[in-house]
């Protein structure tokens, strides 16, 4: 008995009667020594998982005329595999094999996605952290296309070591990029390839990257797709993000040296910061959004300013450490200043102990501490901070009682 609908994720070795609900992303004919050995196609399913299917050739004619690319079907009666490819379309355990009882009917399943990616950030293709076995998605803007096949890729307007993976386009996808780069030589170009092969960096010839794998890979180019166009917006948003934060640089023709480093050092994202290995001299942008008190702010040796804060962008956070002269500028004291007022509050408070003591009234003051005014200092202006003072200071806000 034929059990319900299933997905790609159930199928295992005793799956060979379920039903199976798919779309055909993709088909491409296998050749070995000249000749067809397969017909290879790629299912998908409702949650945008995908599974290899291979139909071998002396069916072909059976089905071949049953099948088109972007349609969906339901299937029954097949073969399950182990997914031995050498590259995999997924990271699923089993592929899918037509037998002579296979039927596969068209039906219109509106559940099924037309598209479904699975990117993969650039850092683990960079550092060799993804998978070289499966098949891979990326997206980002072409630019420097250094000849008909070899194009860079970044997902930012920014172009750094972390930003950038070279993408080598092969025959038809080649000739397809170069057509439409031809029609469109000022346009932003945004492409996705799919199923693409990660690249043997064991070799010093080729530069760490992708490339398309035969006619297996698909290439979209600036189509009008919901990841493309989320990607443009998300690359307008960068451009507006940067430009508000350098805006105040480019307006000024006499420049402080603060201002000069940051017109002339590399601009680094968060993301990009954690992954040096070793010391490196960029500017980042972010705002911080706490302030730590342990292990305090200050170095009673030389009584220097230390503090270490919590700072994030739209991605990532990362702590820094403040020194003395740019805390001495938010706040507007030296460590000096601050410790002697602490000190003169600290004899107020005394003092307030005592007179209150020999009161019989009763009433509250609340006295505002250095903390306090340290707080207003870093809350000052649009970007405030949500920070409470006992983030700021070791000492706090006391309520004592008073005489009327």
């Amino acid at each position: 008995m034929t059990k319900n609908p299933s997905k790609l994720a159930e199928v295992d070795y005793s799956s060979e009667t379920l039903k199976l609900p798919i779309r055909v992303t993709i088909m491409w004919k296998v050749f070995k020594f000249g000749k067809m050995q397969s017909l290879d196609m790629v299912f998908m399913d409702e949650d945008g998982l995908k599974m290899l299917a291979s139909i071998h050739h002396s069916m072909v004619d059976k089905f071949k005329h049953l099948l088109e690319e972007g349609k969906t079907y339901i299937m029954t009666n097949f073969a399950v595999l182990e997914n031995d490819q050498q590259l995999r379309v997924s990271k699923l355990l089993y592929k899918l094999k037509f037998v002579r009882t296979t039927t596969i009917r068209e039906c219109v399943l509106a559940n099924i996605p037309l598209h479904a990616f699975s990117f993969t950030p650039f850092e683990k293709i960079l550092f060799e952290k993804a998978p070289s076995n499966v098949l891979v998605d990326v997206i980002g803007q072409a630019f420097n296309v250094d000849d008909g096949r070899n194009v860079n890729v970044k997902r930012k307007n920014t172009v750094s070591p972390m930003n950038v993976i070279s993408c080598t386009l092969w025959n038809d996808f080649a000739n397809k990029f170069i057509s439409y780069m031809e029609m469109n030589p000022a346009s932003l170009v945004v492409i996705i390839l799919t199923q693409a092969n990660i690249k043997d960096t064991k070799s010093s010839l080729y530069p760490v990257g992708v490339q398309s794998y035969w006619t297996a890979s698909k290439l979209f180019i600036d189509e009008h797709i919901k990841e493309i166009n989320e990607f443009k917006a998300s690359l307008a948003k960068w451009d507006s993000f940067v430009s508000k934060q350098y805006s105040q640089y480019s307006q000024s023709s006499q420049m402080t040296d603060d201002e000069k480093f940051i017109k002339n050092t590399p601009l680094k994202a968060m993301f990009e910061l954690q992954q040096f290995k070793e010391a490196n001299l960029c500017v980042t942008v972010g705002q911080i959004a706490k302030v730590y008190t342990d292990p305090g702010w200050f170095f009673y040796a030389c009584t220097k300013y230390r503090v270490e804060v919590l700072v994030h962008d739209e991605e990532k956070h990362a702590r820094f450490v403040l020194w003395d002269r740019k805390c001495m500028k938010l706040t507007g004291h030296t460590v000096n200043e601050l410790i002697e007022q602490l000190r003169k509050d600290k004899i107020e408070r005394i003092k307030t102990s005592m007179l209150v003591d020999s009161q019989s009234q009763e009433g509250s003051v609340g006295f505002v501490t250095p903390s306090k005014r340290l707080e207003a200092s870093f809350l000052d202006g649009d970007d405030a901070i949500n920070l409470s003072s006992g983030d700021l200071s070791m000492t706090k806000c006391h309520k004592q009682k008073f005489a009327k």
